[in-house]
């Protein structure tokens, strides 16, 4: 969130090339607050051009190593499967 707003000139054009982000976030129990930094987070990428997307999960989805298990497996297969 603190990098993000500054990147400019060369260093952003590399990020640009470069980089593509999956944020995925549950809207579940103990997500307070990290559904608007994803939101934010989101938007400053696409303020600044560099490819990402935003992956909310349901409101069953809990902030724990189950879940963040199964969104890995899944954002995985999707990348590995192109």
């Amino acid at each position: 969130m603190a990098f993000v707003p500054n990147l400019d000139g060369e260093m952003l054009e590399r990020v640009r090339r470069g980089t593509h982000l999956v944020l995925v976030c549950g809207q579940g129990q103990w997500e307070n607050g990290n559904i608007e930094e994803t939101q934010r987070l989101a938007d400053l990428l696409g303020d600044k051009g560099i490819s990402h997307e935003k992956d909310l999960w349901g409101h069953d989805v809990s902030h724990e190593w189950p879940w963040w298990q199964r969104q890995a497996v899944h954002h995985f297969e999707r990348v590995l499967a192109r």
